[in-house]
């Protein structure tokens, strides 16, 4: 069975579609999926209906819904943050909460959808459980990564030019331009207080480290977009003690674009809340 429900997210109202059971013994779970950056509550390929009526089948109640600026929730398009995004999730799970009493709280993100929900599981006490799909380091992570190896590449670019007549020839007649070579080496900085909108204004990850329930990481082993993340997630909930599981599907790319794929990811997510929901 399936309904639209709205809910209120500060000065917005997020359409979101309730899905539950029928038929099916109730396993006394809801699944609330979290959509990228770019998309909206179906998901790409429909992945998260296909997901929702899957859950149903199995007698899991899930939601999914617009986070505001996007499909058909209010809000300006654009104005939407990662801190904002977090915030739509929170009041989510409060509605999942008076929609199914008593049930436990699964938070599913793809790709920033995961970010989101690591996030709202840092504020949001109840929820125990973490399906992320695709997910890629926070932004202030992702970054020191793409400045290290940005600074390797382009350092051993200038020791190379180093041997060249012409390099020597430009630095007798004063023709480097050591600004360019800086801002090669080590990026171009943000105007002071500019924040990436994927960026959120808490450390995140930080208050991650206290998180009390475990975490299913998904990643499809032909996903370039996420190379190195699984890597990164395993080290760090290993050293804080977050009971984790990785799995690699594998030719997947990002977004699961094959029905094989697509299957795989959701009979994973099935079992995860089949075995672990009560």
């Amino acid at each position: 069975m399936e309904e639209f429900v709205h809910i209120p997210s500060g000065n917005d109202r997020l359409l979101g579609v309730w899905t539950e059971p029928e038929g099916a013994a109730p396993l006394g779970v809801t699944v609330i999926t979290l959509h990228g950056w770019g998309g909206y509550r179906i998901g790409p390929h429909r992945f998260m209906v296909k997901l929702a009526r899957s859950l149903a089948r199995e007698g899991a109640a899930s939601l999914r819904f617009d986070f505001r600026g996007r499909g058909d929730s209010t809000g300006a398009q654009g104005s939407a943050t990662l801190d904002t995004m977090i915030e739509d999730a929170c009041r989510a799970v409060e509605l999942a909460k008076t929609r199914a009493p008593g049930n436990r709280i699964v938070l599913w993100g793809l790709c920033s959808g995961g970010n989101v929900a690591i996030g709202a599981a840092t504020l949001a006490s109840d929820v125990r459980d973490l399906v992320l799909l695709s997910t890629l380091p926070f932004i202030p992570e992702k970054k020191a990564a793409e400045k290290i190896a940005r600074t390797k590449d382009q350092a051993g670019n200038y020791a190379r030019k180093l041997f060249r007549l012409a390099t020597w020839k430009k630095l007798v007649t004063g023709a480097v331009n050591f600004r360019a070579v800086k801002k090669a080496l080590f990026g171009e900085k943000r105007a002071a207080g500019e924040r990436d909108p994927k960026d959120s204004s808490r450390d995140v990850m930080a208050a991650f480290r206290g998180f009390k329930g475990r975490a299913l990481f998904v990643y499809g082993g032909a996903d370039k977009e996420a190379g190195g993340a699984g890597e990164h997630y395993s080290a760090f909930t290993s050293k804080h003690g977050i009971p984790a599981e990785f799995v690699t599907v594998e030719g997947a790319n990002h977004d699961y674009y094959s029905l094989a794929w697509e299957r795989r990811a959701i009979d994973l997510t099935v079992e995860r809340v089949k075995n672990h929901g009560g």
